[in-house]
């Protein structure tokens, strides 16, 4: 299945075959149920991954990862009514919150990074590093943008999830002074990258924006 067929955009309304996903999903699920599992933990932002999940006759988790969407939240609703209800997650206290207003939460599981594994230094680094996949709803372009009006250079991290904002909103600023655009990296050469900065942003809810100093201070967390 081509992935523009169900592509999520968070600036607005846009056409989602539900058909592709229905299928596709249906595939997957099929497999699930011809193994033994404990738990099965969904991560799909697709309101199918969640209608068909009750299918599988083992517990389930949904993470929400991405702003409230009325027809995940209407999935969400006929799956909580049903004999074997899931477990539904938010990534972060304020995801959560959101989320609640539409369709019941059950935990939150925040995306901790294991920071000791992030290189140290007493020294001071530069520039700015932005990781995070290049749809609207991470702000790649505003931290660009952000990097500009500071006068400091930022290498961006992330692969086109959003092929139409990546050409339209990316491209036309990866030639400006002192930006560096790069495909997704390995989780470690990712964390060399940051600890080597003086700036980093790491997006991975959509919910919010937020930079820290890199673990050459002591670390306040990462989204």
């Amino acid at each position: 299945m081509s992935c523009w067929l169900t592509l999520y955009r968070a600036a607005g309304p846009a056409p989602r075959d539900q058909d592709a996903a229905t299928r596709a999903f249906a595939r997957v699920y099929s497999r699930v149920r011809q193994t033994r599992y404990d738990v099965v933990h969904n991560h799909a932002f697709d309101a199918p991954a969640i209608a068909l999940a009750g299918s599988v006759n083992v517990p389930v988790v949904h993470t929400l990862h991405l702003p409230p969407e009325l027809a995940i939240a209407a999935a969400l609703r006929d799956a909580a009514s049903g004999g074997q209800p899931p477990v539904v997650a938010g990534v972060s206290a304020f995801q959560a919150s959101a989320w609640s207003q539409v369709a019941r939460v059950d935990a939150i599981l925040p995306p901790y990074v294991p920071t000791r594994l992030i290189p140290w230094s007493s020294a001071a680094g530069g520039g700015a590093v932005f990781a995070g996949r290049l749809s609207p709803e991470k702000g790649a372009a505003e931290a660009i943008d952000i990097a500009q009006l500071a006068g400091m250079q930022i290498d961006v991290y992330g692969d086109a999830y959003d092929a139409d904002y990546a050409r339209e909103q990316i491209g036309r600023r990866r030639d400006l002074p002192g930006v560096s655009v790069h495909p997704g990296v390995t989780r470690p050469s990712l964390w060399t990258a940051m600890a080597r900065a003086q700036w980093f942003c790491a997006q991975r809810d959509g919910t919010s924006h937020s930079a820290w100093p890199p673990p050459r201070r002591k670390p306040a967390g990462l989204r």
